[in-house]
């Protein structure tokens, strides 16, 4: 399966089943579960509240005059918002991901593309996740030493090396996922529902329109049609 296909098919599921009804089920009265295919069964992540967990990782300041002026009078406004909303989110998580875990970015970015979709490769996740090529080698390979990852040789290449979660490696990501989540419905919070849901389908719209929207080939669709799919219960 070609790399950039895979990348788009595995950014249709994250907005398709993660954002909007994910955002949803967390402001109801229970936290429910979030099930995820991995390999050939479920794995079950519990998405509990985590206390403590508000201002201080979001290290609430005053807008000073510069990132004002960064943010709001910048002729690449969209990008400079995005960039400064990205950096916000990643630096308290990842900070936290090194400091609990021993893991670096690209370590972490592997553990949980793998908990999205299991045995895809190492290639496909730089090409989704634009980390270089020898960047997620090393990661695959510490991950593997570590315990956390298994390599299988791919059936049609055997040099290819189709990558999946252990238990090891999915009890990091059951462990990390609340948090990562948590980060998430707080920023979000400012939003409505509604407004949640029409950030989701704008954000979508903007980022599936970068890619080759030409119709599949005919074994393209048939190789989508059989690849294990993240399925929400909701």
């Amino acid at each position: 399966m070609p790399a950039q296909r895979n990348s788009q098919y595995l950014l249709e599921l994250i907005f398709r089943f993660s954002l909007v009804p994910y955002l949803i089920k967390m402001c109801l009265p229970r936290w429910d579960s979030l099930v995820a295919c991995n390999a050939n069964q479920s794995v079950l992540f519990d998405l509990e509240p985590i206390s403590n967990f508000s201002d201080a990782a979001l290290g609430l300041h005053r807008l000073d005059v510069f990132t004002h002026a960064r943010l709001w009078r910048n002729p690449c406004g969209f990008a400079a918002r995005f960039n400064y909303l990205g950096l916000r989110y990643n630096t308290p998580l990842y900070g936290w991901v090194e400091a609990r875990f021993g893991l670096s970015r690209a370590e972490f970015v592997v553990i949980y593309s793998l908990g999205l979709m299991a045995d895809v490769t190492a290639s496909e996740i730089a090409a989704s996740t634009a980390f270089p090529k020898n960047t997620l080698s090393r990661a695959v390979n510490r991950l593997a030493k570590l315990g956390m990852i298994l390599r299988n040789a791919g059936q049609t290449d055997r040099r290819q090396h189709n990558l999946s979660l252990t238990l090891k490696g999915l009890a990091v990501l059951n462990e990390a996922l609340p948090r990562f989540a948590a980060l998430e419905a707080e920023m979000l919070a400012p939003l409505t529902l509604v407004e949640q849901e029409t950030l989701s389908a704008l954000m979508a719209k903007v980022v599936l329109a970068m890619f080759d929207n030409s119709p599949e080939p005919p074994e393209t669709k048939r190789a989508l049609a059989s690849v294990p799919t993240v399925s929400p219960e909701f």
